[in-house]
């Protein structure tokens, strides 16, 4: 099953939209040096069923990690839960 066959129940997160060297992420407030890991980490504890992708993004060639999580109502709602666990488990650690 392709991602387009996906596309109402799962959604890519890059890590771009939270790294970006302005002071907000592409879609997101800035997260300073953000990990593929901690991504994957708070899908997985949100029950998001987070699956690491090596696809390119298309603004930069560099960032080839994408992340297919379950869409939880709309993407920017998704992208609000997984930045808010973020934070939360850097918190704690």
């Amino acid at each position: 099953m392709s991602l387009r066959e996906l596309k109402d129940k799962k959604c890519i997160i890059w890590a771009s939209y939270f790294n970006s060297t302005k002071s907000k992420g592409l879609r997101m407030k800035k997260i300073p040096n953000l990990k593929v890991e901690e991504i994957i980490r708070a899908g997985t504890e949100l029950g998001l069923e987070p699956v690491q992708l090596n696809k390119a993004y298309p603004k930069n060639i560099q960032d080839n990690i994408a992340i297919v999580v379950k869409k939880v109502d709309s993407k920017r709602k998704t992208l609000n839960l997984i930045y808010k666990k973020v934070l939360e488990l850097r918190r704690v650690t």
